[in-house]
């Protein structure tokens, strides 16, 4: 993250409000470079949001759990399989906490990370 965007946003950090449209705008941003084909463009900039949402939100907020997840598939994406495990277990770790083992959110980012194993060729893991 650029040193004038992370003072900045740990300036307004207790005015929730006053960051949330930037991030909004950001994550636009990032969308349109995946969208575009520009993924390398795209991760750098989803990276930068979670640490935003992380600083103002808190590691444990909906917010940073729904980049997680963006930042994961990105991974999957570009073909970093195994490096995506990492942000999709933070991931499965909020949502577990948030919305306990019943929720469908939970239910999606274990079938991601079973998507992950399966591409590795780790049937042991994809089965647990």
């Amino acid at each position: 993250m650029g040193p004038d965007l992370l003072s900045k946003t740990c300036e307004i950090s207790g005015e929730i409000q006053t960051v949330q449209p930037k991030d909004g705008r950001m994550k636009d941003f990032s969308n349109m470079h995946f969208l575009k084909g520009s993924l390398e463009e795209a991760m750098a900039i989803y990276l930068e949001v979670f640490e935003i949402k992380r600083i103002c939100l808190g590691n444990d907020s909906d917010n940073v759990a729904n980049t997680l997840n963006n930042v994961a598939h990105l991974m999957f994406t570009l073909g970093r399989k195994e490096k995506s495990l990492k942000p999709y277990g933070k991931l499965l770790r909020i949502r577990q906490l948030c919305q306990e083992n019943d929720c469908l959110t939970v239910g999606v980012t274990l079938g991601n990370m079973d998507n992950v194993y399966i591409k590795q060729s780790n049937q042991a893991m994809a089965r647990t």
